[in-house]
C-alpha cells in the first residue's frame, strides 16, 4: 500500500474506534478512490481490505444498501485470489451473512450461512464451536422463518457441540440455552422454555456475575414468560435482581433505572402488597424530585401513582391531596389537552364518585368530558364515557333536569348498546322521580329488553333493571306483578354477583 493509502487507513480505524462514523466514512471513500486510481498500483487483496473496512462503517450506521455492494466486491476478490477456507474469505461470507440478516433479506443469508457451515466443517471438524456458532445462526434464520421443528433441531445441535468443547458451564451454552428457550417462548411451550432460561441465567450468572449487564435481556425474558403463565409469586424475584442490575450498571436517575423501580411498583400494587408499592413509588418520587424540575410530568406520573395506592387504602385525603398536586403540576408544565393530564382528572372524578362526593365528582367529569369532546367525535366511546359519568354525578345528585338531558344525548349518539340501555334505564328512574308511571314503566321495559340483548339474559344489569321495574308496580298496588320480577331478578342474581348500582361507568 501506498503510504497516503496507509496513513488514511490509520486514521479512519482510530475514527471507528472512538465511534466517529461520518469521519471515519469520509476517510474511507477517499481510501477508495485511492485504491481504485491504477496510476497507484494498488494489489486487488489490499482493495478488498478497504472495501471491507468502509463497508463495516456504513453497516454500524444501518447505511445497509452501502454496505452490500463493497462486501460483495471485497468477497468476489477474495474468493478469486484466496482457498475457499482462507480466514479472509470466512470474514466476507459472515460479513455479508449478517448483513443480510438485519436486512430481514433470510433468502440471501441461508446459502451463506450454509455454506460457512461447510467450510468450518471441512477445516476444522464437524465438532469444532465455530460449527455450532454457525449452527445456531442458522436456526434463528430458521425461526424468523417459522421453520420451528427444523430450528429446534440445530440449536439442540449446537448445543451438544458447544457442551462437548466448551463444558456445560460456558457462557456459550447459556447463551445458546437462552435462544432454544426464546424457540420454545414462541411455540407457547412455556414449561420448557422457563426451565431452559433458568438455567441459562444461572450458568450465565456464575460466569459474569449477578450484575453483569449481558444478563438483562435474559432476566427480562423470564419476568415476561412468568407473566405469561400467571406466575406472579415468582415475579419478583427477577424483578429485584433487574433493578439491584440496573442501579449497579447506571446512574439512580437513569431511566432505565426508574423504569424498573416503576414495575416493581406497579407488581406490589396488583398483588396488594400496597405499603411495598408506597415505599417503592415514593422512593421514586424522591430521584425524579432531585433530577427534575418540581411541576415536570414525571414528578406528576409519581404523586398520581401514589394517589392511587393511598385510595386501594381508603385514604381519601391523602389521594385528594396527591392527585391535586399532581394535576396542579400537570397544568403548568402539558399542554391542557395532554394525555396525562386527562388520566389524572380522570382519576380525581373517580375518587370522589367512589365517595360519593357527586357534586366534586361532577365538576371533574364534565372537565373530561370537556377534553375529549375537543379531540374525538361525539359518538366516541371515550364521550360517551364522560357523558355517561357526568349523567350519573347529576342523577345522584338530584339535578333531574340535567339528567335527563345527559341521559337522552348518550341515547342518541352512543353506538354501544350497553350505553343505550343504561341510559334508557334512567331515564325510566327519572320518569318514575317525577310522576310519569306509564312513561317510566315503558321505558322499564325497553331497557329490560336492551340490558338482556346487550349483557344476555342472565347478567346482573338485567337483575337491576327488574328489581326498579317491581318497584314501579308496587307503587301502583300491582303487587303480584312486582313480586314475579323480584323473583326473577333473584334467579337472576343467584347466579352471579349483587350488582353494584352506585359504581361509576368504567
Amino acid at each position: 500500500m501506498s503510504n497516503k493509502l496507509d496513513e488514511l487507513l490509520q486514521s479512519a480505524e482510530i475514527a471507528f474506534s472512538e465511534g466517529r462514523y461520518p469521519e471515519a466514512e469520509n476517510l474511507l471513500s477517499a481510501a477508495v478512490v485511492l485504491a481504485e486510481d491504477e496510476e497507484n498500483e494498488v494489489d486487488e487483496l489490499s482493495k478488498a481490505i478497504v472495501m471491507d473496512n468502509l463497508a463495516e462503517v456504513f453497516f454500524e450506521q444501518a447505511k445497509y444498501d452501502k454496505a452490500e455492494p463493497l462486501y460483495k466486491k471485497a468477497l468476489r476478490i477474495r474468493e478469486r485470489l484466496l482457498p475457499a477456507q482462507h480466514e479472509d474469505v470466512v470474514a466476507s461470507l459472515n460479513n455479508l451473512s449478517t448483513l443480510y440478516f438485519h436486512q430481514g433479506n433470510l433468502e440471501e443469508a441461508e446459502p451463506i450461512i450454509r455454506k460457512l457451515i461447510h467450510i468450518y466443517c471441512y477445516a476444522l471438524g464437524d465438532d469444532h464451536p465455530e460449527v455450532a456458532n454457525c449452527l445456531n445462526n442458522l436456526a434463528l434464520l430458521c425461526q424468523q422463518k417459522k421453520r420451528f421443528g427444523e430450528a429446534e433441531k440445530l440449536f439442540q445441535q449446537s448445543l451438544i457441540i458447544k457442551e462437548k468443547n466448551l463444558g456445560m458451564a460456558h457462557p456459550d451454552v447459556g447463551f445458546g440455552l437462552a435462544d432454544l428457550a426464546a424457540l420454545y417462548q414462541l411455540q407457547n411451550k412455556f414449561g420448557d422454555a422457563e426451565f431452559l432460561y433458568r438455567r441459562a441465567l444461572k450458568i450465565l450468572e456464575e460466569a459474569f456475575g449477578r450484575t453483569n449487564p449481558d444478563l438483562v435481556d435474559h432476566l427480562e425474558n423470564i419476568i415476561y414468560l412468568l407473566n405469561e403463565q400467571g406466575k406472579y409469586a415468582d415475579v419478583e424475584e427477577f424483578q429485584r435482581h433487574l433493578l439491584e442490575l440496573k442501579e449497579f450498571n447506571l446512574a439512580p436517575n437513569h431511566p432505565e433505572v426508574m423504569a424498573s423501580l416503576q414495575n416493581l411498583a406497579n407488581y406490589h400494587f396488583l398483588q396488594k402488597n400496597l405499603d411495598e408499592a408506597e415505599r417503592l413509588i415514593k422512593r421514586l418520587l424522591t430521584i425524579k424530585e432531585r433530577s427534575f424540575t418540581p411541576n415536570h410530568p414525571q414528578t406528576a406520573s409519581s404523586l398520581s401513582d401514589l394517589a392511587m395506592v393511598h385510595q386501594a387504602k381508603g385514604n381519601f385525603r391523602s389521594a385528594e391531596t396527591y392527585l391535586k398536586q399532581a394535576l396542579g403540576a400537570q397544568e403548568k408544565s402539558l399542554p391542557a389537552d395532554s394525555e396525562e393530564t386527562a388520566k389524572t382528572i380522570y382519576r380525581l372524578a373517580y375518587l370522589y364518585s367512589s365517595y360519593g362526593r357527586w357534586k366534586e365528582s361532577e365538576t371533574f367529569w364534565r372537565r373530561l368530558l370537556s377534553l375529549k369532546e375537543k379531540v374525538y367525535g361525539a359518538s366516541d366511546p371515550q364521550v360517551c364515557e364522560s357523558v355517561y359519568n357526568v349523567a350519573l354525578c347529576t342523577f345522584k345528585a338530584g339535578k333531574y333536569d340535567q339528567s335527563e338531558e345527559l341521559w337522552k344525548r348518550l341515547q342518541e349518539v352512543s353506538q354501544n348498546l350497553r350505553d343505550v340501555a343504561h341510559a334508557t334505564h334512567y331515564l325510566a328512574e327519572l320518569a318514575k322521580i317525577k310522576g310519569d308511571p306509564d312513561k317510566s314503566e315503558t321505558l322499564f321495559l325497553k331497557a329490560i329488553e336492551l340490558k338482556t340483548k346487550a349483557f344476555g339474559g342472565g347478567h346482573s344489569e338485567v337483575a337491576v333493571s327488574l328489581e326498579s321495574y317491581a318497584s314501579l308496580l308496587s307503587s301502583t298496588y300491582r303487587d303480584d306483578a312486582a313480586e314475579h320480577m323480584r323473583s326473577c331478578a333473584k334467579a337472576i342474581l343467584r347466579g352471579g354477583q349483587m350488582p353494584q348500582t352506585n359504581q361509576i361507568h368504567l
